[in-house]
């Protein structure tokens, strides 16, 4: 048989408020607290869950007290009203105002020693004495403290878990429980044209604010919760920010962030059964090239130096490696002269460069000299010199453009294979 539904104890009823489907409830202990996350109505199956957070219990605690108090001071002005009249009153000879005695004693005066006399009394203690009393089995120990802290907070790391950062339905369900109806925005369209984000001088976020609020948002080892985010983006718009999204706008935004720039991991499972994930390392790559701050300080091929070696790419061992197993092609602009290609230099030379090397900080290349014969056709000389990448004019596109197929003789034959196939050898 099936165990019986949980119900809330007797002693709680009279400070539950549910709604019109007893689908939702309101705890009215907490409301009156005036606690922001938990004034709202909650999902009635959570209910068991708050009697026993940290917040409630603590807002129960405060609701006892105040109301204790609350009665005694009731039953001091009820005595003082239901008291009998004074006997044989003598009115006093002194011309001085005369006061009556005080509705509530004094507070008394600490010195010193009292002071030092409170510092050893516990909290129970000392609200007995301030008339606020609290029977001892309720009041708390420090260990319970600790205990129900630390429940509080592993249930709000379980709710941070379960929470989706990218693509959120942040809707009336996600608002209704932790969210205050006044931080709610329903708007589900960007704040922005589409049409003006090639233009936006924050590509490829649309303006300024929206990459802030991203930058904060991705903050390391600092995340915000999608309710503080609403918070924040709430408190943006009253104090006259411009072009603030609304949370669904900025989640959006992250999404198609997420998609366009970002490295999604690849999912691998070993021969043992071991599952683990790994990134594209060309994603990675083309995004750093595509940085235009980051771009430039990255190094692409092997260099000679004659002073310590301080990196890697000044080894020996990238010397082992053939020149097409490295970076074979470098960019001028919008040209991209590659190796065993043939080139052209701004004095007019043609050449066919081999290495790419960096040497004394400049990308430099030993070539092969080339040259058109009477006959229309192309040959090496034997001659190898090394020059400077900039020198180098006209890619091997454009050499096509201008004279068309490349015919070279016989003895080039094993280099007209390493052409492109718009090439042939006669």
């Amino acid at each position: 048989m099936a165990p019986a539904a949980w119900q809330p104890p007797q002693d709680v009823l009279p400070f539950l408020e549910y709604s019109a489907d007893r689908k939702q409830v309101r705890c009215t202990v907490c409301n009156s607290e005036g606690k922001a996350t938990v004034k709202e109505f909650i999902q009635s199956k959570n209910l068991k869950t708050h009697l026993t957070s940290a917040t409630h219990v603590a807002c129960n605690t405060n609701h006892l007290v105040r109301e204790r108090a609350r009665l005694e001071q009731v039953k001091q002005i009820s005595d003082a009203y239901n008291a009998g009249g004074v006997e044989n009153y003598q009115n006093a000879a002194s011309p001085a105002p005369s006061y009556p005695p005080p509705m509530f004693p004094a507070p008394p005066v600490l010195n010193d020693v009292d002071m030092d006399y409170y510092a050893d009394v516990n909290d129970a203690q000392l609200m007995e004495q301030m008339g606020q009393t609290v029977p001892v089995d309720e009041a708390p120990t420090p260990e319970e403290i600790r205990l129900r802290l630390q429940e509080e907070f592993q249930r709000m790391l379980e709710e941070a878990h379960r929470e989706t950062h990218f693509g959120i339905d942040v809707g009336d369900g996600f608002v209704g429980d932790d969210l205050p109806k006044e931080f709610e925005d329903d708007q589900d369209d960007e704040c922005w044209d589409r049409s003006l984000l090639e233009q936006s001088e924050y590509r490829p976020y649309p303006n300024k604010t929206a990459m802030l609020l991203d930058i904060m948002d991705n903050l390391p080892r600092a995340r915000f919760s999608s309710t503080q985010m609403s918070m924040i983006i709430h408190f943006a718009k009253q104090l006259g920010a411009p072009d603030v999204p609304s949370l669904k706008a900025l989640r959006k935004m992250q999404q198609t962030l997420q998609s366009t720039c970002g490295n999604k991991p690849v999912k691998i499972t070993s021969q043992f059964g071991n599952v683990f994930y790994m990134n594209d390392i060309r994603e990675t790559l083309a995004r750093d090239m595509a940085n235009p701050l980051v771009a430039p300080h990255m190094h692409f091929y092997p260099e000679e130096t004659d002073g310590p070696i301080s990196e890697t790419y000044q080894a020996e061992h990238w010397m082992e490696y053939t020149p097409s197993q490295l970076t074979p092609m470098f960019s001028k602009g919008h040209k991209r002269f590659w190796i065993e290609e043939l080139a052209q230099l701004k004095n007019g030379t043609f050449v066919i460069p081999h290495t790419l090397i960096v040497r004394n900080g400049t990308l430099t290349s030993d070539v092969s000299i080339a040259e058109q014969t009477s006959e229309g056709q192309w040959t090496l000389l034997d001659q190898e010199i090394t020059i400077n990448a900039d020198d180098s004019e006209l890619d091997y596109n454009d050499i096509i453009a201008h004279f068309g197929t490349l015919l070279w003789n016989e003895g080039c034959k094993s280099l007209a294979d390493a052409q492109r196939d718009a090439e042939t050898c006669c």
